[in-house]
């Protein structure tokens, strides 16, 4: 007695490809760090204002830390909206 093994059809789960469109909010990020670094280095030589590296540092350390936590979570409640619709 033989029998016959099938093998069955794959089945595609996401036939098409999820295309991201628009910068990455860690670029955005990088990019604001950089510009306040930049304008405050011109302010502090157009005003000749003296700025205190230490803490200008931990000021912009913890800006980009809230802007990509908020970058995370908007990208996460983003993609599950984009999981529920039909």
């Amino acid at each position: 007695m033989s029998q016959e093994y099938s093998a069955r059809e794959p089945v595609a789960t996401n036939p098409e490809p999820i295309v991201r469109t628009g910068p990455r909010p860690t670029t955005i990020v990088w990019g604001i760090i950089l510009i306040i670094i930049g304008g405050g280095l011109i302010v502090s030589q157009i005003a000749n204002i003296h700025i205190q590296a230490g803490t200008a540092l931990i000021g912009i350390l913890g800006l980009a830390g809230v802007l990509l936590v908020v970058g995370a979570v908007v990208g996460a409640v983003r993609s599950r909206s984009d999981d529920t619709a039909p």
